[in-house]
């Protein structure tokens, strides 16, 4: 596999809001951040203005590190959510991790959203940011990377961490209804952290995270987006295969269509911003774990 990853994927964006879905519900984007029965009615509404046969959630990529404690603001001029400032300035700061409440906030109700979405027939796309990003989100990427051989056993802890949280939050969204998890973990650039750290660190806590998900994956297909899955491939994580599609659908409509093929439980090497378009070659990227 030899993919230009820029040429596939542009790097993840935040998610924002479209102004005219907001006017045409009357929701204030603060309340489909925050609120599970608004929240769902503007995922609707976005997946039928786009042409889509999913409806994602949430809109933002600040959830997770929320979870953990960060704090995040109201961005009015772009209806999105932004993150406020990091919880830690220190790597040592890092030991005081604690796990998600899924009984409370936002976390809450992002797992009530998709069972409303889910039990009114929708399929429903769970994002998901990977431990490395949202560790980045939670203390300044800078102090990380300067840091990852001079205190790598807190690093290594703290990812740990993060990645049972994140383990826990995609079983229960699975329980919940969602059938797609759409799944990146963009800062952990194998051309920042280099090949040893990548294979060692980063890739090896995505390969591990994946995996222990592997059971609970019936009916459902997590997706990988290019920046995470290409180099996953390339330091021999997994292997990809192309599978076949239908003429002339969107790559959307073409993951729905797999969803019943229970031979398929990875996707990637393609980008999720991109569902909405026509597939070239009628083909996908199936992914095997090594």
């Amino acid at each position: 596999m030899d993919f230009n990853t820029d040429s596939i994927c542009k790097g993840e964006s935040i998610q924002q809001i479209p102004t005219e879905v907001l006017k045409k519900t009357g929701i204030y984007f603060g309340d489909a951040h925050f609120k599970k029965d608004c929240m769902a009615v503007i995922s609707e509404n976005i997946k039928k203005i786009d042409g889509e046969c999913i409806c994602r959630i949430p809109f933002c990529t600040t959830l997770e590190a929320e979870a953990f404690g960060s704090n995040v603001k109201l961005d009015k001029y772009n209806n999105q959510l932004l993150l406020n400032n990091f919880k830690y300035s220190t790597v040592e700061d890092l030991s005081n991790l604690h796990n998600f409440d899924f009984n409370r906030g936002r976390m809450r109700e992002i797992l009530d959203c998709i069972s409303i979405l889910s039990k009114r027939g929708n399929i429903v796309a769970l994002n998901v940011e990977g431990p490395f990003t949202v560790l980045t989100m939670l203390i300044d990427s800078l102090t990380v990377f300067r840091n990852l051989i001079k205190q790598n056993d807190i690093i290594h802890n703290a990812l740990l961490i993060i990645q049972n949280n994140i383990r826990e939050y995609i079983i229960r969204a699975i329980e919940k209804g969602a059938r797609i998890i759409s799944y990146s973990d963009p800062s952990s650039d194998i051309n920042i952290i280099g090949p040893a750290t990548y294979r060692k660190l980063a890739g090896k806590i995505t390969y591990d995270l994946i995996r222990s998900i592997e059971g609970y994956i019936d009916d459902c297909i997590v997706h990988i987006c290019a920046r995470t899955s290409l180099p996953f491939e390339k330091m021999k994580f997994c292997r990809s295969t192309t599978i076949a599609v239908g003429n002339n659908i969107s790559y959307g409509e073409a993951i729905c269509e797999l969803l019943d093929n229970k031979d398929i439980k990875f996707l990637g090497h393609k980008c999720m911003n991109n569902t909405h378009k026509i597939l070239k070659n009628s083909t996908v990227w199936k992914l095997d774990l090594i």
